[in-house]
């Protein structure tokens, strides 16, 4: 009884973009116990030490818009390729930082490129599958990810007793370089030719304004629902208190209507008619 060879390739692809999507967890959860460690090598304030998030944080956001847009341009593989080299320069240089400084540069180096992993490798799975095939391979790709935000601390507690904080930012560069290994060896190029617009800049915001659009459209009814003064909040509080006066009136109006009991000497006359 043989397997599906399907099946198989499809738990390598996941186990492949899981691997990358972990890139960004593991540069943040790992060096977490080496926080300490970091300011007395610098003589710094743990206050200070948390610019190393600042600095990766920040280009990794600002980078999420670009690399997009990049791999449908110039194709997945090499903006993968591209980012997993810069990651792998930028965590040896973190390793072998001499001062805060250095640090704080390979930090943001790192925050370039983290992000491509996650990013791409979902365009990888909607150029390659449909439908539900898609939605299966998305979500074991999430499920293998979840273990990383876990395992990250774990690991780098593990590294900083062992090797120190250059120790942990060195696991990241291996780390970096093994999947640059097998994103080489392993994914093909899935984006084609054909399917490849231009690139330009402009490009990125027309698309902020195609999906602010549908938002635009809403807000004409809105601001005529708020000409008088009033937002819908306070209509649906008018309309409840409306709804509220008009079952107690009904209900009023029933308790003092007068009522005709029903005796044995009207019904006997009901009966005559």
């Amino acid at each position: 009884m043989t397997g599906d060879p399907g099946a198989g390739r499809h738990w390598k692809l996941a186990a492949l973009l899981a691997a990358l999507s972990m890139i960004s967890p593991f540069s943040i959860d790992t060096f977490f116990p080496s926080f300490h460690a970091i300011a007395a090598d610098f003589g710094l304030s743990k206050w200070a030490v948390q610019q190393t998030l600042t600095v990766y944080m920040l280009p990794l956001s600002i980078m999420s818009l670009v690399q997009g847009p990049l791999s449908d341009a110039v194709g997945r593989r090499p903006v993968i390729l591209a980012g997993l080299s810069v990651y792998t320069v930028a965590s040896v240089g973190c390793t072998l930082a001499p001062n805060f400084s250095t640090l704080l540069v390979f930090r943001a180096l790192q925050g370039i490129s983290a992000g491509v992993g996650m990013i791409v490798g979902r365009a990888v799975i909607r150029d390659l599958f449909e439908g539900p095939q898609a939605q299966r391979l998305l979500s074991l790709v999430t499920m293998l990810f979840a273990f990383a935000p876990a395992v990250a601390p774990i690991i780098g507690g593990w590294l900083h007793v062992t090797l120190g904080w250059h120790g942990v930012f060195g696991f990241m560069a291996l780390f970096g370089a093994v999947l640059g290994i097998g994103t080489y060896a392993t994914l093909p190029e899935t984006h084609p030719l054909e399917k490849r617009p231009r690139l330009h800049v402009g490009g990125l915001a027309r698309d902020r304004r195609a999906r602010d659009r549908p938002r635009r459209a809403a807000g004409p009814p809105a601001r005529e629902a708020r000409a008088d003064g009033r937002d819908g909040r306070d209509r649906y509080v008018d309309e409840g208190l409306a709804s509220r006066a008009s079952r107690s009136a009904t209900w009023h109006s029933r308790r003092s209507s007068p009522r005709v009991r029903s005796t044995p000497a009207i019904s006997s006359i009901r009966r005559r008619r």
